[in-house]
Formats: structure tokens, C-alpha cells, sequence
């Protein structure tokens, strides 16, 4: 199995009952320099998202992250089907960092971030950048753009999808309604052989076959 290589980009998702993560916070207690720090803080849980200077080996990010835990009190917590740190590609996967995604972009208190250099807007580098919302397309920078196109496509298959599902949906209630509308026809037919059974015997016109004995 190949292992891991060092990285910048580290999701910490922990209880949150416990303090919220800092760049100054977690500078001191892991000695670990960063430029970027978000943090979004839910009912049950929190997530900073960092960027280090330096690239780091995930065993020496776990060790900085005991270190931090011990020092602080905060408990790291993984939510179903995620460790509580993870890196790499499957960042942006994350539910915390969608989440992280959506606050940020309605500005909610709940979310907070510390940059080295700018903000969220004006440092086109930053890790949320490409993230935020805008409708002016010849403003957007190249990453904000391909997130655009990347989110719009999502959304058509998001919806062709739903579509073919309703389609799916409609053709079978059409089938159970033709196979219902089938049935209800032959009760029609048997009704009327039966009418007309009845009437042929009241009139004394039975028909042949069907005489009395």
C-alpha cells in the first residue's frame, strides 16, 4: 500500500464543547506554522481547515494534533465515515468543508478565518477563494471559474437525474394505470355478457345452450 506523502492542506473536525481552534491557538500548542485558518463551529461539531507553510508528513500532523489535544483539551472527532484529519483530495469532499463552503458565503458568525496576508476576497491564492459565490463572471479568477463551471455541472446532473427519476416514476404509474384500465375492461365485457344473459332469460330468448331442461 503506498503511503501518504506530506501536505499543506489539513481538515481537523473535533467536539464542539471544547475551545475553537485559532491560528494562535494552534501555532502554540503545535509549534506547526500556518498562513490560513478557518474554523466553523456547528451544534455538535467544529472544523478548521489550515494551510501550512511547509509541507507535513502525516505522522508528524497526528503527533502535532495529540499535542494540541493535550494542551488545549479539544477532542478530535471524526464524523461517520471520516477520520478527524484528513488531507489531500478528499478535503473537499468533506461535509465539514461543504458546510465550512456555505456558511462562509452567507456570512455567518459561525464561521471565522484568519489569513497571513489579505482576506478571503482580495488573496486570489487562498484556499476558500475559488469558493465563493459570485455572478459576474468576467470578474472571477480562473480557480473561481472552473468551481463555477465544476458546481453548475453538478447541478445539471443533480437535476437530470431527478429528472429520469420522475420519468422512471411516471412510466411506471402509466403501466400500473394500463394494467388497472385492462382489468376494469374485462370486468366491463363480463358485466355486459352477464346483462345479457339476464335479459335473454327474462325475455324467454335464452340462448341455445342454455334451455331449460
Amino acid at each position: 500500500m503506498q503511503r501518504e506523502g506530506p501536505k499543506k492542506i489539513w481538515l481537523f473536525s473535533y467536539g464542539a464543547s471544547g475551545p475553537s481552534i485559532s491560528n494562535t491557538i494552534w501555532t502554540s500548542s503545535t509549534g506547526i506554522d500556518i498562513d490560513e485558518c478557518y474554523t466553523l463551529s456547528q451544534r455538535d461539531f467544529k472544523y478548521t481547515l489550515i494551510h501550512t507553510t511547509k509541507r507535513i508528513s502525516p505522522p508528524s500532523m497526528k503527533s502535532a494534533v495529540t499535542k494540541l489535544e493535550t494542551v488545549t483539551g479539544i477532542k478530535g472527532a471524526g464524523i461517520f465515515g471520516y477520520d478527524n484529519l484528513l488531507s489531500g483530495i478528499g478535503v473537499s469532499e468533506h461535509p465539514g468543508m461543504k458546510l465550512m463552503i456555505e456558511h462562509m458565503n452567507k456570512e455567518s458568525t459561525c464561521f471565522e478565518y484568519w489569513l497571513q496576508s489579505g482576506s478571503i476576497e482580495s488573496n486570489r491564492r487562498s484556499l476558500l477563494n475559488k469558493y465563493l459565490d459570485s455572478h459576474d463572471l468576467c470578474t472571477m479568477s480562473k480557480p473561481q471559474l472552473l468551481n463555477y463551471i465544476h458546481s453548475y455541472k453538478r447541478k445539471l446532473e443533480s437535476k437530470l437525474q431527478e429528472q429520469d427519476s420522475k420519468i422512471l416514476e411516471l412510466e411506471q404509474e402509466n403501466e400500473e394505470m394500463e394494467t388497472e384500465l385492462g382489468k376494469r375492461m374485462d370486468r366491463i365485457k363480463t358485466l355486459k355478457s352477464e346483462n345479457k344473459m339476464l335479459r335473454s332469460f327474462f325475455t324467454g330468448n335464452i340462448p341455445t345452450g342454455h334451455q331449460q331442461i
